[in-house]
């Protein structure tokens, strides 16, 4: 048979086994093509991409000489991303740079307290951080990415200290979001030129086995997670704090649901009686 004028055809050669495996993928699954039943054998053959970083593990992410080489430690990672609507104009590097250290709003890590916050331009941008210097490691970042996006992570929630067990620290985990997610959203828009619409995602990874650790009146432990990952998108309309408050709700329940639970109501006073309150400790 002859080709159609302008098209290449492609003969794949492969062994019976592998034949016969894509032959009953097609027909259990009714597929329209022998090309839709190879495409999906082979999407699902891959490794699902991990959510929470845009780094290979053990990248530096900070490079400034021998004694100024720092990446992220090999551990669970509480991520949030910030991304504009449409395709706004790139940023020079330099110009990422001097934005995320100005006052009065400089870009901030990822996490709930304060804290003493280094500057770097990147092969991605410029990134904001924290680190333990000695051990060569960032502990919590925000990146700002030459599109203006701002993808932020934090390695140290996930880990506690000696003696302590592994696991969701639950009201961390929503004051670190709930305090820095407004805070990213002031920046896109005061110092980035951005406006509503903004697509966020948030979420961790490796969580899957770990516990969801809760207040005393909640028995203190529900779970553990039943996935590797936890991750929730939405598009954030306007950037009052009511509708903040909207898609920090649904960050947090999809933690809880990631063990099979429902986030019981008024947790952590959150949402407060006003929009805008951080959660609080009960």
């Amino acid at each position: 048979m002859q080709n159609a004028p302008g098209t290449v055809r492609i003969t794949i050669s492969m062994p019976r086994d592998l034949s016969e495996r894509v032959e009953r993928y097609w027909h259990d699954r009714q597929l329209s093509s022998y090309s839709e039943a190879i495409r999906m054998l082979v999407e699902n053959a891959l490794p699902t991409r991990d959510p929470s970083r845009f780094f290979e593990k053990g990248e530096v992410l900070v490079n400034r000489g021998p004694n100024r080489r720092l990446s992220v430690p090999r551990v669970p990672i509480l991520y949030l991303r910030v991304m504009p609507s449409g395709t706004p104009s790139a940023l020079k590097r330099a110009d990422a740079y001097d934005l995320i250290r100005s006052a009065p709003q400089n870009l901030v890590p990822l996490y709930y307290r304060p804290s003493g916050s280094s500057f770097e331009p990147n092969e991605f941008g410029a990134i904001a951080f924290d680190a333990n210097y000695s051990e060569g490691q960032i502990l919590c970042a925000a990146q700002l990415f030459l599109t203006r996006e701002i993808w932020a992570f934090n390695a140290t929630l996930f880990n506690p200290d000696a003696g302590r067990r592994q696991g969701i620290p639950t009201l961390s985990v929503e004051q670190t979001f709930a305090t820095c997610l407004p805070k990213y959203l002031h920046f896109a828009e005061a110092k980035l030129g951005l406006k509503a619409p903004f697509a966020i995602e948030a979420g961790a990874s490796d969580l899957k086995g770990l516990p969801i650790f809760m207040p005393r009146n909640f028995d203190e432990e529900w779970g553990p997670v039943q996935q590797t990952y936890v991750k929730w998108s939405g598009e954030l309309l306007a950037t009052d704090p009511a509708s903040v408050d909207a898609a920090l709700l649904g960050i947090f329940e999809e933690f809880f649901d990631a063990a099979g639970a429902r986030r019981p109501s008024g947790l952590y006073k959150f949402p407060g009686a006003a929009p805008g309150m951080l959660p609080q400790a009960q």
